[in-house]
């Protein structure tokens, strides 16, 4: 097993495959689903099946089954995750605009990944680090999980939160009823602050993984990432209600995007939706 550095920051960068890292000390290499792989396959990884951990839910709870190992098993004061072809952007990269990035063939894309020294600057000052939005404009973020992943989620989340966290639910539906989120699991957080949004977006998660089965409407218990897409929406609901500062700043795609391909899904998801879908 790959020694943890002791540092401050620490962003766990997750994978579920060997992929290039970028070479900085701010990055911790760890491969989500590691149970069931052989040392060989994991090989230079943090691996996310040991200690306490949830690496068995891989397939449904993706990026987060890196983020419960470093809540669980990492001693940095203030911790992150990212992916392996996601990272959050330097301040040099962050002063262009996203269209005018250099395509220049060869060019190393890890150049505009942001590093320690200004990660760690950025600590003293912010709690949270997040990217920027996505923004939908034309639909709420309630409309366009269901959209994608069916209403029934969501709904039996919010069922969740009356139950169990009350005092989160207008903070809840304020974030389903809003048109832009911030996504991808993506943040740096200081550790006081991962200690509560993990200890509550598990809380929830594992109810919610029981109330799924095979006689839930509109949703598969075995959807691939269910519980991730799940967690992206949950994180505003958290941070509205926390009223935490936080600093957004950009994301560096590592690879190509087919951003093509994305939007024509997107559209198809939307011609195949159940127009009756509706806030419950």
């Amino acid at each position: 097993m790959t020694s943890i550095p002791m540092m401050n920051p620490q962003i766990a960068v997750v994978t579920h495959r060997p992929y290039r890292i970028c070479e900085d000390a701010l990055y911790l290499p760890v491969m989500a689903g590691s149970a069931g792989m052989s040392e060989a396959e994991t090989a230079g990884y943090i691996r996310d099946d040991t200690g306490d951990n949830i690496s068995d839910k891989n397939d449904r709870y993706c990026e987060l089954t890196g983020l419960y190992w470093m809540w669980k098993n990492s001693d940095a004061d203030n911790i992150g995750l990212c992916h392996y072809r996601r990272y959050f952007a330097g301040k040099h990269r962050a002063r262009r605009l996203d269209v005018l990035r250099p395509l220049r063939k060869n060019r190393d894309m890890f150049s505009d990944v942001v590093r320690i020294g200004e990660i760690s600057e950025l600590m003293e000052h912010y709690q949270i680090i997040l990217p920027r939005p996505r923004r939908y404009h034309v639909e709420s973020n309630y409309l366009q999980f269901a959209h994608s992943h069916g209403s029934y989620a969501l709904d039996e989340t919010r069922r969740i939160i009356i139950e169990r966290h009350p005092e989160y639910i207008d903070a809840y539906d304020r974030t389903m009823a809003g048109t832009a989120g911030h996504r991808f699991n993506m943040f740096i957080m200081r550790r006081e602050l991962l200690n509560d949004y993990c200890s509550w977006l598990f809380d929830i998660l594992f109810e919610l993984e029981k109330r799924i089965t095979e006689e839930t409407p509109d949703t598969k218990p075995d959807e691939r990432r269910l519980y991730g897409y799940v967690a992206e929406r949950l994180l505003d609901v958290w941070l509205d209600k926390e009223g935490c500062e936080y600093l957004e700043i950009p994301y560096v795609f590592i690879g190509k995007e087919h951003l093509a391909r994305k939007a024509a899904a997107m559209v198809m998801r939307k011609i195949r939706a159940n127009p009756w879908i509706s806030m419950k």
